[in-house]
């Protein structure tokens, strides 16, 4: 309630600074949960399409274990973590790494070790 009496009192006294403080209580207490909700129920109609094709698509399985063996060395070696991927057919990406000559070479030494027979 405090909270609220604030807000009101900046409103009307201060219009140009309770409009901002209304934008920012509105943007994190509404929108940006709104945005996780929203993330989630999308991945609740995606997700179940993308786990079928790991399971039943050999070469995305193929490269999707190759894209599980990256990420982890690039978490191990470089200390990069939190990295997301997602296998397809012809190949698998990554977010949130801008050099692509590093994605590569862990690639090539996560396919050497997948051929190795390191799980």
């Amino acid at each position: 309630m405090p909270l609220v009496l604030l807000l009101l009192f900046f409103l009307f006294f201060v219009p140009w600074l309770g409009f901002l403080i209304l934008a920012i209580t509105l943007f994190l207490f509404l929108l940006v949960p709104l945005g996780f909700a929203a993330r989630s129920l999308a991945w609740l109609v995606i997700g179940p399409r993308e786990l079928y094709k790991v399971l039943s698509d050999r070469r995305v399985r193929k490269n999707h274990a190759l894209e599980h063996g990256t990420i982890n060395i690039l978490e191990q070696q470089y200390g990069l973590p939190g990295l997301t991927g997602r296998a397809r057919e012809d190949g698998f990406g990554l977010s949130g790494l801008p050099n692509p000559q590093l994605i590569l070479e862990t690639a090539e030494l996560a396919r050497e070790r997948l051929a190795a027979g390191e799980t």
